[in-house]
């Protein structure tokens, strides 16, 4: 039985009057099925909806989005977990009665219950965890629960060790999701990339953040540089301006096929709270450039402010 989902895409305001495909992918990134082209309705200033009534019972990957006739643009991505939609489709409200007291008297029957042994076992089961019951047939779940040792329960759950928060709130490292990156403002954001394109033999690679594709470099959300010469790079721009200290934004190379972007928190302090934004890992090999993988990335709301 297929199942239905709604995306919204931000193209931002240069992407009106587009003509959108999206294309679903299996795990590995293989297209999955034929493009689709139905669907689409455009909401305004870049902004669209995609209404699809036909994923797959257990479909598991994602589905790109690209302008008709341009396949090889990728405007926007996102991930389809069955997890997150497929199986979410009863109303929590039709799981109990709604006074939040009681469920009906008949949730416990003879069949399923001896009340002169224990709950909630049949009369066969002598196990030594059976929790001893006495009461009514006609009594509730709630009666029930109220035969419980309550003291030893509480007693048993505050006997345990407080826990507590072993990293501070400005040294929390970023979501990766698939494509999709999370940065939280005023957090040190530090974002692993793995299976990326070889980066064997670079001499540059340039990660840069926009809100719209079609932004200058100088005028990119950020922009950091990696130098194979180990000079001249780091954090370039901020917010559309020359960046201050160079210092504060870094590529660590880990392999031929991963990077870690790091950002000092002091300058995501300084970021604007955005959905939608783009991102991109370029680089400069034996002369050529090329992008090697793009995606979405999110600055949200922090909960704490650490930095004063």
């Amino acid at each position: 039985m297929a199942y239905t989902l709604d995306f919204s895409l931000a193209l931002g305001g240069s992407k009106t009057s587009l003509t959108l495909n999206a294309q679903l992918v299996d795990t590995s990134g293989t297209n999955s099925g034929a493009a689709i082209s139905t669907g689409f309705a455009e909401i305004g200033n870049g902004y669209y909806l995609w209404h699809y009534a036909a994923f797959a019972d257990a479909f598991r990957g994602g589905v790109k989005f690209y302008e008709s006739g341009v396949p090889g643009t990728i405007l926007a991505f996102a991930a389809i977990n069955p997890e997150e939609a497929e199986n979410t489709d009863v109303k929590t409200s039709t799981r109990s009665d709604g006074t939040g007291v009681t469920l009906a008297d008949d949730a416990i029957t003879a069949a399923k219950y001896d009340e002169t042994t224990a709950f909630p076992v049949t009369s066969a089961d002598t196990g030594a965890t059976q929790i001893a019951r006495v009461g009514a047939d006609g009594d509730t779940l709630e009666t029930l629960s109220d035969q419980i040792d309550g003291a030893a329960t509480a007693a048993g759950v505050w006997s345990y060790t407080t826990r507590t928060l072993t990293q501070s709130a400005a040294s929390v490292t970023s979501s990766v999701t698939g494509t999709d990156i999370t940065l939280t403002k005023a957090d040190s954001f530090s974002a692993s990339l793995t299976g990326l394109a070889s980066n064997s033999g670079y001499t540059s690679i340039w990660f840069t953040v926009k809100d719209d594709l079609d932004d200058a470099d100088s005028a990119a959300v950020f922009q950091i540089k990696k130098n194979a010469s180990g000079s001249g790079d780091g954090l370039l721009y901020v917010n559309g301006a020359a960046a201050s200290n160079a210092a504060l934004g870094s590529i660590t190379v880990d392999s031929a096929t991963a990077l870690t972007i790091a950002l000092d928190e002091s300058i995501t302090d300084d970021l604007t709270v955005t959905q939608g934004l783009y991102y991109s890992i370029k680089y400069l090999v034996s002369g050529s450039t090329s992008t090697v993988t793009s995606g979405q990335l999110d600055v949200v709301q922090y909960s704490t402010k650490a930095i004063v």
